[in-house]
């Protein structure tokens, strides 16, 4: 009896380490897999400083001009977020808070909004004035062709290349980048319309979807 089970268990041992060594073999050749690439989001704000005199709160007629030579170099676009220097801790009637209204007002006074951020380090007798800016691209190595075509028809992976024309297209068609990053703020809503749809709901009375024809009607 043991002389027939023997060569069982040795042909299966042997069969499976054939295996493993086979599974071994292939993972050591495999490369590493890919992922579908992806839009890139990138945000920069730029600095520019404005000068006031010791414990002055008015903004100079010329840093007036100063401050709007930066924003027309800056060529603002849709997204741009201009940012007011407020340090931490400032309080009505310091001058810090002062002269960030007085910053603010001259930019309402030219069409344009302000909101205040809080700087990591204080600009001292300088505030600082910033144009952020979100940025929407495709990944730098897109188009990627580095692999062959047929490349994951045999590793049932991902192509290199695999979303980068969705990528580009993403960033081409989007109008604000800065939708990217954030929603925007909901606008007002019909309140009664709303409140007909929340009754309808709760009184289980919604219609229906009418249901899709078949491929089959009118044949």
């Amino acid at each position: 009896m043991t002389s027939k089970v023997m060569p069982s268990k040795v042909l299966t041992a042997l069969l499976a380490g054939a295996a493993l060594a086979g599974l071994a073999a292939c993972a050591e050749t495999l490369p590493e897999a890919y992922t579908a690439k992806a839009p890139v989001v990138t945000q920069v704000t730029s600095l520019h400083a404005v000068r006031f005199a010791p414990d002055g709160v008015r903004l100079s007629d010329a840093e007036q001009q100063r401050l709007l030579g930066f924003l027309e170099e800056m060529r603002l676009r849709e997204g741009d977020r201009i940012l007011v220097e407020l340090p931490a801790g400032a309080q009505p009637g310091d001058v810090a808070n002062a002269r960030a209204l007085a910053v603010m007002q001259f930019l309402a006074r030219n069409d344009l909004r302000g909101a205040p951020f809080t700087p990591r380090e204080s600009g001292g007798q300088l505030l600082r004035v910033g144009v952020e800016r979100v940025a929407v691209n495709a990944p730098a190595d897109c188009p990627d062709w580095s692999a062959p075509r047929d490349f994951e028809a045999f590793v049932n992976g991902v192509h290199p290349n695999h979303g980068c024309a969705n990528a580009n297209n993403f960033a081409v068609m989007l109008a604000n980048p800065r939708d990217a990053v954030e929603g925007r703020p909901l606008a007002p809503a019909d309140a009664e319309r709303s409140t007909l749809g929340v009754a309808a709901y709760r009184a289980f009375e919604n219609i229906p979807l009418d249901p899709l024809p078949q491929s089959g009607d009118g044949d």
